[in-house]
């Protein structure tokens, strides 16, 4: 039996058109998604603060001030909306950037506080930041990060040197082959199956 291995274009149009449609559907639902917040330190330093002799020359006492940022962006497609941070001690010296945002600090009953932000759109991002004394450390000022739809997710952020031009071409250039390659397998084998079923 001889099988008839030309190619018809209208039946390959057709297999294509469902991919492209069946793949268009599935990267709507994954974009369209929700809000999705994400929260890491930005930084954590302490300084120690060493004041001018007084006018009678006398050395003022050096003395340790810490500080830290709190980072929180929304890298979904849609508004975040009561973004709260969590706080077991709200230290008095507290900075919200851009200042453009608009924000408010709640306190509960048994002291913790909350500073929350009515609305974080889609890629936004709003750092705060802390300057305290001690004995409070960062270990002790923050507790969590969530909002209308859930927790925002902590991630690490790590301090890498970028790839050079010639690796970023190499790998978009693997990567488009790739892409090339599983496509017309994908095709092949649709039309394979097409022949086979008709």
């Amino acid at each position: 039996m001889i099988v008839d291995m030309t190619l018809d274009i209208d039946a390959v149009a057709k297999i294509v058109s469902v991919l492209a449609t069946v793949g268009f559907g599935v990267w709507k639902i994954i974009s369209e998604g929700k809000a999705r917040l994400v929260t890491f330190f930005g930084h954590r330093s302490e300084t120690m603060v060493r004041d001018a002799p007084g006018a009678d020359g006398a050395q003022p006492q050096p003395f340790d001030v810490y500080t830290h940022s709190v980072v929180v962006s929304n890298l979904g497609r849609k508004t975040a909306f009561n973004v709260r941070l969590g706080h077991q001690h709200m230290p008095n010296s507290v900075t919200v950037l851009p200042r453009s945002i608009q924000y408010r600090i709640e306190k509960n009953q048994e002291g913790f506080s909350e500073l929350i932000i009515p609305s974080l759109v889609a890629k936004e991002a709003v750092t705060v930041s802390y300057l305290y004394l001690p004995p409070i450390t960062w270990q002790r000022i923050n507790t969590y990060v969530k909002h209308d739809e859930g927790s925002a997710r902590v991630v690490d952020v790590l301090h890498f040197e970028p790839p050079s031009k010639n690796k970023m071409v190499a790998v978009v250039s693997l990567m488009t082959i790739g892409a090339l390659t599983l496509v017309y397998c994908l095709v092949r084998a649709a039309y394979a199956l097409y022949v086979y079923a008709f």
